[in-house]
């Protein structure tokens, strides 16, 4: 009988296996992309920039100043 499991431990062990598939995923995988969080970022970069902004597929686009 010491080897039964109450149902919490179960369900912690379960969600521990959970987790630990679910970061391997994404480390094997990546989070592909996220597209609206990346629009949302250029839109404040260019809003912060102002006319020194160049989009994502401008060729006269830098790297910022250190």
């Amino acid at each position: 009988m010491a080897d039964e499991k109450t149902p919490d431990e179960g369900a912690v062990e379960k969600a521990g296996r959970w987790v630990a598939d679910l970061a391997e995923k994404v480390m094997v995988n990546g989070v592909g992309p996220i597209t609206g969080s990346a629009t949302w970022a250029e839109d404040r970069l260019s809003r912060r920039q102002g006319a020194e902004y160049r989009a994502p597929d401008d060729d006269e686009r830098v790297l910022p100043r250190t």
